[in-house]
């Protein structure tokens, strides 16, 4: 059996996608789409029971909110991607494009799904979310959220592009 997201150690990825769609930004199905980002936990801000708490049922709500295509413009959404690091972990909804209305409703309507359960843990805030695309505007090129690695060292961090909009 599969163990929950909670239970799973950092540097973990799990992937939910529609077939035959691939979690990667080269497949034709996410070309000209995108991420939006759901921050679900920072170490610098919360402690590690509220993100085993919240972790499984963000991604028991998403997952079957795809599978169910109970969003609106689900047949724009391929998948979802749990992240989890030693220092956060983020929940991505990849999308087929990146027209910023549907997004937003899209998210509006997964905002108020998550909303409830979320209520009163802190350090989670489902506003201001992200959106990159995968291809810039003028290139077929993808566009990481991480533009750059510094070297190695301590305090370190990498540089983050700036989110095309946010939702």
């Amino acid at each position: 059996s599969i163990k929950p997201p909670s239970q799973q150690v950092p540097s973990f990825t799990m992937h939910f996608f529609r077939r035959p769609v691939t979690p990667t930004w080269e497949d034709p199905r996410n070309r000209s789409g995108g991420i939006v980002s759901i921050p679900l936990w920072d170490r610098d801000r919360m402690s590690l029971q509220d993100r085993i708490a919240v972790v499984d049922d963000a991604w028991w709500l998403i997952t079957m909110a795809l599978a169910g295509e109970s969003l609106p413009h689900a047949l724009a959404l391929n998948g979802a991607v749990l992240k989890i690091r030693q220092r956060t972990t983020l929940l991505q909804l990849w999308t087929s494009n990146a027209d910023q209305k549907q997004l937003t409703e899209t998210v509006t309507a997964l905002r108020a799904a998550m909303q409830p359960r979320f209520d009163g843990v802190s350090g989670i805030s489902l506003e201001g979310l992200e959106f990159h695309k995968h291809a810039s505007a003028d290139t077929s090129k993808p566009q990481s959220p991480v533009v750059a690695r510094p070297a190695k060292g301590k305090g370190a961090k990498p540089t983050k592009r700036e989110a095309d909009f946010k939702l």
